[in-house]
């Protein structure tokens, strides 16, 4: 799942376009499928598996999406259905999918090779930020972030909260959401 693309994605790309271009429809879209995307993370590192059912729906909104953003850079309005499946529902599908595994609650692993993954962890983003810091760049929008720093990206978002504080911190920097899905970094 982590290397796959969807093809909003692989469209954005292609017009050079970022998710504040779009208009609202193919915002929500994407971050539907952004959170849903965290959540699907989060249950893999369980153990636990998405249905094909579920990814069927979520490809389902994906090719919407790309819909909406042609739509936005055909200057037409050729899309006018909804959505095809909203946060919520694919929530429930996923947890649905879960209950059916009938597998219980993962607990932390803390085994010394998992302890070693973390720092492990830990230095590789600690290097991003350090890359990032020296472009002299201090803000830095979700999906530049995910282009170029991987590691970073992925630990911000498996631990996001639409409504918390979300960053990463490391013993030489901190990344701060600022505003939705803009982050600034700084030195300690």
């Amino acid at each position: 799942m982590s290397d796959f693309k969807y093809a909003y994605e692989k469209l954005m790309a292609e017009h050079n376009l970022k998710v504040s271009d779009l208009p609202e429809d193919a915002r929500v879209g994407i971050t539907t499928i952004n959170n849903i995307e965290k959540s699907m993370k989060m249950a893999e590192k369980q153990g636990k598996k998405v249905s094909d059912d579920t990814m069927s729906k979520i490809k389902a909104n994906d090719k919407w999406i790309v819909q909406e953003i042609l739509d936005h850079v055909e200057d037409t309005d050729d899309n006018e259905d909804e959505m095809p499946y909203d946060e919520e529902e694919l929530q429930e599908e996923l947890e649905e999918d879960f209950e059916e595994e009938g597998e219980d609650e993962g607990e932390e692993d803390n085994t010394p090779e998992n302890e070693e993954q973390k720092k492990a962890l830990g230095l590789t983003i600690d290097k991003e930020l350090d890359e990032m810091f020296k472009t002299g760049k201090k803000q830095w929008g979700a999906e530049d972030i995910k282009g170029g720093y991987r590691n970073t990206y992925n630990t911000l978002f498996d631990n996001y909260e639409d409504d918390g504080e979300n960053g990463v911190e490391t013993s030489n920097f901190r990344l701060v959401e600022t505003d939705h899905e803009l982050f600034t970094i700084t030195k300690k």
